[in-house]
């Protein structure tokens, strides 16, 4: 877990940093059940906050890992845009970057080792993708699959979500659509119109609101 912390943390770690202007911080536990998120604004480091399952398998954790990263480091529909340059990644677009992220790892460091291979990832990864290597594709799409097969066995890269958000969707999209957007990326299609609307970006929080008021009173 530590190495791949650090490697990640050498891929991406020096973009970040400068992006936010501060430092990176890892908060790497383990327990009975997954949690992970960002919190780039409440301290003075830039935190990436993660509780690592006792039965998780190593790309698993770099699925989740790469999401989370995804949202400090990816382009394309953000979040609280009131906060200007640093601004963090929807879900869906953090969903997104997980193939290129976990390909750039791969590709720079190990291949890491798939305990099952589903058919419908078969399927995907022998008919459809075209950058990845079978392998990279296998266990890019398993790993993050993996992730919902816990409590959710409807999903399947064989399937697809069909409906289109009207606005940008800010908080995690259906499972389904979540496959979806990480089949698409690894594709090389665009973002998935299940959470991502080309003519709505993401409506900000009140709370986005509250905190340029506060930053404006704090600088008299």
């Amino acid at each position: 877990m530590q190495n791949m912390i650090e490697n990640l943390h050498q891929i991406f770690g020096n973009n970040i940093e400068l992006k936010f202007r501060k430092n990176m911080k890892y908060e790497i536990s383990s327990g009975p059940s997954a949690n992970a998120y960002v919190d780039p604004y409440t301290t003075h480091d830039l935190r990436l906050v993660m509780t690592v399952p006792w039965d998780a398998h190593e790309p698993e954790v770099l699925a989740t890992l790469c999401h989370e990263l995804g949202h400090l480091v990816s382009k394309g529909r953000h979040l609280n845009w009131i906060r200007f340059k640093n601004t963090i990644a929807t879900e869906g677009q953090a969903d997104y970057f997980v193939p290129s992220c976990m390909k750039l790892y791969m590709d720079k460091f190990n291949t890491l080792p798939i305990q099952h291979i589903d058919e419908d990832v078969k399927h995907t990864c022998l008919k459809y993708h075209q950058e990845f290597s079978d392998n990279e594709c296998m266990v890019i799409l398993q790993s993050f699959k993996d992730i919902f097969a816990e409590y959710n066995e409807e999903i399947s890269y064989d399937k697809n979500y069909g409906k289109k958000a009207f606005l940008t969707q800010r908080d995690h999209p259906d499972d389904q659509c979540r496959l979806d957007t990480v089949k698409d990326s690894l594709l090389g299609k665009g973002r998935n119109r299940c959470w991502f609307s080309p003519i709505f970006p993401a409506r900000p929080k009140w709370q986005d609101f509250q905190f340029w008021r506060k930053k404006r009173v704090s600088n008299p």
